[in-house]
């Protein structure tokens, strides 16, 4: 599935929260290694009032009851003890009666097909306390996480009373059995900044995760382009569906004799450049450990077949994308996947003031070509953890124009 298209289902108040999508379907239980432990207790004996609030990637043990993550709220007159398991895909809280409050969220990465663990894939959390984050997409298990003994458990510790207060960070890794935590205190709270976007001041607004924001550019193709997105996200991966905002170039098996590397292409026959006149471009998808992308080639101005082309030669007609779109322009030679020695030429798009730039690495970036309104643009989607896309428009002179830059809202971590 193309990541513009994963979406977790944390809404904005805690509830309802959904099943991660190992759970969901069939007869399939949880497995308890991906899930982390999230329990609170607060205890009021005659006045004196503790709270206490533990955070685990540890195996519960057996028998331990665990309840579904939830959004906890205890008074002097309802104190007690709350524990949860927190899968991916959930958050929970806990919130007690002098103000304080714990929150913990749960994501999952993406799984592969191929690669070392890579249908394991990673589960991480972030912790907020009083609003303040203290953890950030820590990983806490998946991609083998429990095979390799240098992985700790991890258990955040929080006590409070009205003689003292304790936020503690323990880890305990090597041999299982003989493990032994250890504890730090984490940074006082008074130091830092309340995480606006976690807990937006009144008023307000609050970006909703899935959303399709615009970081640059303006226009009737970028306002295509993100409905277009907001619709269907993957609408620039090479799986995309018709899209009623704009048309792709028919695709055929094409029959030239190529280089190993990139044998099996497909071709069509359009304007890349839009000078007026037509080229024969050939699509190559990758989708291995090594490059999970796609490259177009073509030599503008000549519709020939077959497409004579070998990586040395240099020829100063001849596209070949995205390794050509690279913030420092390479020799194909050097271009991913003929030679390692392209392997971080990757295009970096702004995105605007106060934002980080966009990185498009160049073996993990899909190229998808499309029309609107009698011009050929080229799509840019990454593939992996991205959540970011682009539509650049190609220049008669030569060049390719960066006409709009969107990301995906994701829920906060």
């Amino acid at each position: 599935m193309h990541p513009l298209l994963r979406h977790l289902c944390l809404s904005a108040l805690l509830a309802p929260l959904c099943l991660p999508s190992h759970a969901q379907g069939g007869n399939d239980a949880p497995d308890p290694e991906r899930a982390v432990r999230f329990s609170c207790t607060y205890l009021n004996d005659a006045g004196e009032e503790t709270e206490s609030a533990t955070i685990s990637n540890e195996l519960p043990t057996a028998g331990a009851a665990q309840g579904k993550p939830r959004q906890v709220t205890f008074t002097r007159a309802r104190p007690g003890i709350e524990r949860m398991a927190v899968y991916a895909g959930n958050a929970a809280e806990c919130t007690f009666p002098s103000g304080n409050r714990i929150r913990v969220k749960v994501g999952e990465g993406e799984a592969y097909a191929y690669g070392m663990c890579g249908a394991d894939p990673e589960v991480f959390l972030s912790v907020w306390v009083n609003g303040k984050k203290i953890e950030s997409r820590r990983q806490v298990a998946g991609n083998c996480y429990r095979d390799d003994d240098s992985n700790p458990d991890l258990r955040l510790d929080y006590r409070h009373t009205a003689a003292s207060a304790r936020l503690e960070h323990c880890e305990a890794a090597g041999a299982k059995g003989v493990r032994r935590f250890a504890c730090k205190p984490y940074p006082d709270l008074a130091k830092l900044a309340v995480d606006t976007v976690e807990y937006p001041p009144p008023g307000a607004a609050r970006s909703k995760p899935g959303a399709i924001e615009r970081l640059s550019g303006t226009g009737p193709v970028c306002d295509a382009a993100q409905a277009a997105l907001t619709e269907d996200a993957g609408v620039f991966h090479q799986d995309a569906k018709p899209s009623r905002h704009f048309a792709y170039p028919d695709w055929k098996p094409a029959s030239d004799t190529l280089p190993g590397e990139i044998t099996n292409a497909e071709q069509s026959v359009f304007d890349l450049n839009n000078d007026g006149t037509p080229e024969r471009v050939l699509r190559k998808i990758f989708y291995n450990h090594y490059m999970d992308g796609s490259i177009l080639m073509a030599r503008y101005g000549s519709t020939a077949a077959p497409l004579a082309f070998t990586p040395s030669a240099r020829d100063s007609k001849l596209a070949y994308l995205p390794c050509q779109l690279a913030d420092k322009p390479i020799p194909i030679a050097s271009c991913p996947p003929f030679s390692q020695k392209g392997d971080e030429a990757n295009l970096t798009l702004p995105a605007g003031p106060g934002k980080d730039p966009v990185e498009f690495r160049n073996r993990y970036t899909i190229v998808t070509p499309f029309f609107f309104r009698s011009r050929t643009y080229l799509g840019l989607a990454g593939t992996g953890n991205s959540d970011e896309a682009a539509v650049l428009e190609p220049q008669p002179a030569g060049g390719y124009r960066p006409a709009c830059l969107f990301r995906r809202v994701t829920v906060n971590f």
